[in-house]
């Protein structure tokens, strides 16, 4: 051991230093420090570890892990669908469609009035399926999933009502096989599609001014803005799984599948519109 007042060797069992006469109670171990020194980084290492909690980027991870990843995004996205479409055929079969028709036919600004609590629902979903509490992640799906139904019921009842037989199945059909194609290009293609985003909002803003100049002057978008739409939904989905590639943490397969989901509705909407157009 060393004394603390001259800092020379001494005996271990001594009880005074034989050079400057200081108490034992002075004397320090060497090993002693070094042992504490090296508790005290350990504690902080864990007391680290526990305090940040772990983030990765999934282009970071190993293949086995982003595999994990991708599974859970495109399990959860195919759920949401399944669950969409047995609301949206519960709706169909009560005639809640055909309840919101009449009242659009009534008041053209009903349907105004529906696409901003659309626009509202997605919003908030968004918000809540990016929360780290399993509970109030979930919240998020369910509430996209039910104001898409809503809005999705007036346009599946028209589509029945007014449009050629089978519209609907060769609708859906037609945009399984469309969207598919678009998430496998995106998936294995080395094109980063993220460089879209520019296009997607000042598109998104053009697109939502023309629906809404549409309903307060009172005329209908023709089958030319519906296939601009399709291009814009279309890069929405390039756009979406480009982003499941490269940009997410790999805990947020949540908010990752729910903005896919409503990239491929989007996409699904315009298609059956124009199905449905029977001339």
């Amino acid at each position: 051991m060393y004394c603390s007042e001259c800092g020379k060797e001494i005996n271990n069992n001594s009880k005074f230093c034989s050079f400057c006469g200081v108490p034992i109670g002075s004397f320090i171990s060497l090993s002693s420090i070094q042992d504490n020194s090296l508790n005290i980084h350990n504690n902080a290492v864990v007391l680290d570890e526990h305090s940040a909690p772990e983030s990765f980027l999934i282009s970071e991870l190993s293949n086995n892990e982003r595999n994990e990843f991708f599974v859970k995004v495109y399990s959860h996205v195919l759920k949401f669908i399944i669950l969409f479409a047995l609301l949206s055929w519960f709706l169909f079969n009560i005639g809640f469609g055909n309840y919101v028709l009449d009242k659009i036919s009534e008041n053209r600004y009903y349907w105004l009035m529906i696409l901003a609590g659309a626009f509202l629902s997605e919003k908030i979903a968004d918000y809540f399926s990016d929360s780290e509490k399993v509970r109030i992640s979930y919240f998020g799906p369910s509430l996209s999933i039910i104001s898409n139904a809503l809005l999705f019921s007036p346009l599946f009842s028209f589509a029945y009502l007014y449009g050629p037989e089978g519209v609907i199945g060769n609708a859906t059909i037609a945009s399984i096989l469309m969207i598919l194609t678009l998430i496998v290009t995106a998936h294995f293609s080395k094109t980063n599609f993220s460089a879209l985003k520019s296009f997607l909002f000042v598109g998104s803003v053009l697109g939502l001014a023309l629906i809404v100049f549409s309903i307060l002057m009172n005329f209908t978008l023709g089958l030319l803005f519906s296939y601009a739409m399709i291009l814009l939904a279309s890069s929405y989905i390039l756009y979406d799984v480009s982003n499941i590639i490269r940009v997410y943490d790999k805990n947020q397969y949540l908010s990752a599948s729910i903005r896919l989901f409503n990239s491929i509705l989007f996409f699904y909407w315009y298609v059956l519109r124009i199905f449905s157009n029977d001339d």
